[in-house]
């Protein structure tokens, strides 16, 4: 959720696990799960009894101001841990970015965004280098290990690859060409 969206007591739902993303840009509510660490610094709000905002302000009337947050609280957090070129839409990119590197399927990323096409949630989605190296060296077998048996069918010796298992559904072989 944005960090302009006033967030309402009203669209947090414990029981069910959710927080409704109400009015994002993409225009229509969506629902966000929580996890169990959410979970418990929302319980643990001392607002979340005494008004119908989640961040209220002092009086409890009203949602508390964004921009005066960023600029009192955030940007100023920022500053004493000296993290420069950083803004709150770079926590967009941070969360797409670690839903992907732990493995969460792009479909599951962009409803969990609510992007309506997959397109936005590739520009968020970013995978550190370090993830990348760890990615490819999946691809490494120790030195003992024997061969993985896939042949290529370029060693003349190999002869030509072996025939495709069909998929039992739809009958086509695994390699995706028609059997």
């Amino acid at each position: 959720m944005a960090a302009s969206e006033p967030a309402q007591a009203a669209d947090v739902n414990f029981e069910a696990g959710t927080i409704r993303a109400h009015e994002p840009k993409g225009g229509r509510d969506y629902h966000v799960p929580m996890n169990e660490d959410l979970r418990a610094i929302l319980r643990a709000l001392p607002s979340r009894l005494r008004s119908a905002f989640i961040f209220p302000s002092e009086s409890g009337d009203t949602a508390l101001d964004s921009q005066n947050f960023m600029n009192r609280v955030f940007v100023k957090a920022l500053t004493k841990v000296r993290i420069a070129d950083f803004s709150w839409h770079d926590l967009w990119h941070t969360f797409a970015s670690r839903l992907a590197m732990a493995g969460v399927d792009l479909r599951t990323i962009q409803e969990l965004m609510g992007h309506a096409t997959l397109t936005m949630t590739l520009r968020y989605a970013h995978l550190s280098p370090a993830h990348k190296h760890e990615a490819v060296r999946r691809l490494e077998r120790p030195i003992s290990q024997e061969p993985s048996g896939t042949r290529t069918g370029t060693d003349p010796e190999e002869g030509p690859p072996a025939a495709a298992e069909a998929s039992p559904v739809t009958g086509r072989a695994l390699d995706g060409k028609t059997k």
